[in-house]
């Protein structure tokens, strides 16, 4: 708490450490630093109303109980993991320009209106998606790439280089096998 006494006169505009935040349910009267070093934890608030979140947070943000993105504005970059976990629409989302490590985006049924980062540091989620219609992955995509409940790989196109595995279970065996033939620089499962 101490960490959060600044005033609107008087705020704190940068906190060198991790802020673990994980037991607020609610954001109301919140007021947290322009930037954050480490870690932002904000694990239990289910959403962002009255959500004040900074302009850039170091490590990771973890969000994973949010259920909807309305009113959410996200820090321009994330050192980080960002965590999304909960999330069943892109409605409303702006994503980071930058997320240095994995993006979790697991419970999302549908990439309308989805905006992901054109670079995407550790792994990326997306274990919900059962279609890629409208999808646009990132370039780039540092750790595993998870579309393990997609059931077509209809206009489905891949980024330009992915440095984990890249997880199609739910694909037929000839479908996976058209994009290991187009692809064979790809781990794919």
């Amino acid at each position: 708490e101490e960490a959060l006494s600044g005033t609107p006169e008087n705020p704190i505009v940068f906190h060198h450490g991790h802020l673990d935040l994980d037991s607020l349910t609610s954001a109301e009267g919140l007021q947290l630093p322009q930037s954050v070093g480490g870690g932002l934890y904000l694990g239990s608030l289910t959403s962002a109303e009255g959500l004040q979140l900074p302009q850039s947070v170091g490590g990771d943000l973890d969000l994973h109980s949010l259920t909807s993105a309305e009113g959410l504005q996200l820090p321009q970059s994330v050192g980080g993991d960002l965590n999304l976990d909960s999330l069943t629409s892109a409605e409303d989302l702006q994503l980071p320009q930058s997320v240095g490590g994995g993006l979790n985006l697991g419970s999302l049924t549908s990439a309308e209106g989805l905006q992901l980062p054109q670079s995407v540091g550790g792994g990326l989620y997306l274990g919900s998606l059962t279609s890629a219609e409208g999808l646009q992955l990132p370039q780039s995509v540092g750790g595993n790439l998870n579309l393990y409940s997609l059931t077509s790989a209809e206009g489905l196109q891949l980024p330009q280089s992915v440095g984990g595995g890249l997880n199609l279970s739910s694909l037929t065996s000839a479908e996976k096998a058209k994009i290991v033939a187009e692809r064979p620089d790809l781990l794919i499962y």
